[in-house]
């Protein structure tokens, strides 16, 4: 991947998966002191999502991998395959639209799928099953969010940036 192409990245079971800009899923594995490139998933998915997603996030539970863009999601399984759609389920203000939250990262701990969402400045925990969103975590500073990482005690947001830019942000929140 060459830089500004990669959109989005986890970790699971020691291998680490990297959708971007090329429309497939790289997998990649650490052999000795490097990391070597060794294999790739092309998604067969529905909505025209694919491994240009936004975010990426593995399920740990079975290794399912989680595709967001906009505000929706799909399922795909390790050989590509379509699994099922999943749309935030978010209780919104009269005049709002659930569309307005668009997924930026994501990430799983403890069965829950967090997100971090483009222009919110808020982290969802939200149901993998059926989309419904469980919690919303208010945090401040979050003016382009683009990754997630979760932890037991916080939560990691990146915050996007430009190729001409330093290093992008990593923003820390208590849990």
């Amino acid at each position: 991947f060459r830089q500004g192409s990669v959109e989005s990245i986890d970790c699971h079971q020691n291998k680490m998966y990297v959708g971007g800009d090329l429309g497939v899923i790289e997998v990649w594995e650490k052999a000795n002191d490097d990391w070597q490139k060794t294999g790739a998933i092309q998604p067969q998915a529905e909505k025209g999502i694919n491994a240009e997603a936004e975010a990426l996030a593995i399920n740990p539970d079975n290794g399912n991998i989680f595709l967001g863009k906009e505000s929706e999601m799909v399922v795909i399984d390790q050989q590509g395959k379509f699994v099922r759609e999943l749309s935030l389920q978010i209780p919104v203000k009269s005049g709002r639209s659930v569309s307005e939250y668009i997924i930026a990262g994501m990430d799983f701990y403890q069965g829950t799928l967090y997100v971090v969402t483009e222009y919110h400045s808020a982290i969802l925990a939200v149901n993998p099953h059926n989309g419904e969103v469980n919690a919303i975590y208010a945090v401040e500073g979050i003016t382009e969010g683009a990754g997630l990482a979760v932890t037991d005690k916080a939560f990691f947001v990146v915050v996007d940036h430009e190729l001409n830019e330093g290093s992008p942000g990593v923003k820390m929140y208590q849990r």
